[in-house]
């Protein structure tokens, strides 16, 4: 007989990374077992003066919960815990006192967040409540599935597939439409040593294009280029706080910062001007601009220590 496993996840979201989570695990369970995702969207909010009165949804809910071997929970994370519609669930199924659907199933749990913990403190608060739910919760391993909105914006600002590996070929497909796109450009490849960046036929064709190739060290910060920078700069100040939910909401929260990294914010490395300033050649009149400010101001200070009841 095939092992019935109920899976069910804490956000009610249609996207959710959580839902996605269990059904690629869905794709992985062995043939002698099947996993069923319940839907807890319509479950009532718990309410103990109704609890002897359950309505169908809270029946099927539990009848669903007693017919299955074990239950699988994808677990989001709110507020440094599980999320309320979840914990809304568990009351709903183990009411009244002495009739839980819970009692004596064997538990996993796993989640998926935009956070670097990926729901680690969700899941802990979830395992406290199968202390008194009388589950046996599996203790290793624990799967915490972190950045996914990291994720979403990457694939979002991808053309190309998605590759675990890349070719000298993948590679110089990428160099020759830029140099088609920007043909008076001289372009430069900042990379890591990989494989695909010291070939032989890789190194003739950056000869040939003229191209220069600069190579960082991922384990070495103080090496890393400009490339490996500015996207740590893009997810620590535009991904993990704004936490694009969507591949839509992705590509505008990084077009925004985008625009702003460009045009608003002021870059040392630059002399404290725009990059589009920069590109377009307004720098030299930024810096003779404050040059002539800071000029009248020492002027103005001369002429205050000189006569101290001077006054512009």
């Amino acid at each position: 007989m095939a092992i019935k496993i109920l899976g069910i996840s804490g956000s009610l979201r249609k996207q959710s990374f959580n839902l996605s989570a269990l059904k690629a695990a869905r794709q992985l369970v062995p043939a002698d077992a099947t996993l069923d995702i319940y839907d807890i969207a319509g479950l009532p909010l718990f309410n103990q003066d109704e609890e002897q009165n359950p309505t169908p949804k809270v029946k099927d809910f539990k009848a669903s919960i007693r017919a299955a071997d074990a239950i699988l929970f994808a677990v989001p994370e709110y507020n440094y815990s599980i999320a309320g519609v979840l914990k809304n669930a568990i009351d709903v199924a183990s009411r009244p006192y002495g009739d839980s659907a819970w009692a004596g199933k064997p538990a996993a749990v796993m989640g998926a967040s935009v956070g670097v913990l990926g729901t680690s403190r969700a899941q802990y608060h979830l395992r406290q409540c199968f202390v008194f739910l009388n589950m046996q919760p599996v203790q290793q391993p624990e799967v915490l599935i972190r950045e996914c909105a990291t994720e979403e914006a990457a694939r979002a600002e991808t053309s190309r597939p998605v590759r675990v590996h890349a070719g000298p070929a993948d590679a110089e497909l990428v160099l020759q439409r830029a140099r088609e796109k920007f043909p008076e450009a001289r372009p430069q490849i900042i990379s890591d040593n990989g494989p695909q960046f010291v070939a032989k036929d890789f190194k003739e064709f950056l000869r040939q294009w003229q191209t220069t190739h600069v190579l960082t060290s991922p384990h070495y910060p103080q090496s890393n280029g400009k490339l490996e920078r500015y996207h740590r700069t893009l997810k620590e100040q535009a991904i993990r706080p704004k936490t694009p939910l969507t591949l839509e909401d992705a590509r505008r929260v990084v077009g925004e910062f985008v625009e702003h990294y460009n045009t608003v914010r002021l870059h040392s490395a630059l002399g404290y001007v725009t990059p589009k300033d920069r590109l377009e050649g307004r720098h030299t009149e930024i810096y003779a601009t404050r040059d002539r400010k800071l000029e009248a101001a020492r002027e103005a200070r001369r002429q205050r220590r000189a006569n101290p009841e001077f006054s512009l």
